[in-house]
């Protein structure tokens, strides 16, 4: 990531969230397999308000997963004496590689923010961040190349929905970046806030 812009990418991650919750486009449900996916295929003879609409809601998609992709990124770089974020756009393997602090961090973030928005996971995945992550890991590159794929599961708008409170908990957290200690990247599954109260006061109290 290009030093020279880097303060200004939490910006314009914010930006792009925002932007993406404007669009605000939901789909309607669809009956059947609820695995179904969807393609340019599925859409052929379909009346074009239909279209437009699922244009509307790949744009939020898209515009999500970039921001989600630009604050890990950002976060990655500002942590220690780091390399350069990777150049991917799998958003599991970059909040992966986020050190152990802000893993905690974020997962504290996101369950504070679960609960002030009244949003009860559905699944399993929906409790944390981390899952989040690792259900929207291709995210981008699904929707923006939708045409040449083989689908993305209709089912995707609950996971975009708790996408954009994951990346809201990570800007969060770079908010915070001056009162958290960097500490070594924790063994997998270990990425609750919970498991280090220290933590967990510090953030209730800051």
């Amino acid at each position: 990531m290009d030093k020279r812009k880097i303060k200004e990418t939490p910006a314009l991650a914010s930006g792009l969230l925002s932007a993406a919750d404007r669009i605000g486009t939901t789909l309607s449900p669809v009956e059947g397999d609820p695995h179904r996916t969807v393609d340019l295929e599925n859409f052929v003879g379909v009346h074009p308000r239909m279209l437009r609409k699922f244009g509307r809601y790949q744009s939020r998609v898209i515009l999500t997963a970039m921001a989600a992709e630009l604050v890990l990124k950002f976060l990655y770089e500002q942590r220690g004496d780091r390399k350069p974020a990777p150049q991917h756009h799998d958003l599991h393997k970059l909040y992966g590689g986020l050190t152990g602090s802000d893993q905690h961090a974020v997962e504290f973030i996101y369950q504070r923010l679960l609960r002030e928005r009244d949003y009860p996971p559905s699944e399993d995945w929906c409790e944390r961040a981390y899952s989040v992550f690792e259900q929207c890991k291709n995210a981008f590159v699904d929707w923006r190349y939708i045409g040449e794929g083989k689908g993305v599961p209709y089912s995707f708008e609950m996971r975009a929905t708790y996408l954009s409170l994951a990346v809201r908990s990570v800007l969060e957290v770079v908010d915070l970046l001056p009162i958290l200690p960097a500490s070594p990247k924790p063994m997998p599954g270990r990425t609750q806030a919970a498991d280090h109260p220290s933590l967990s006061d510090g953030l209730e109290t800051a």
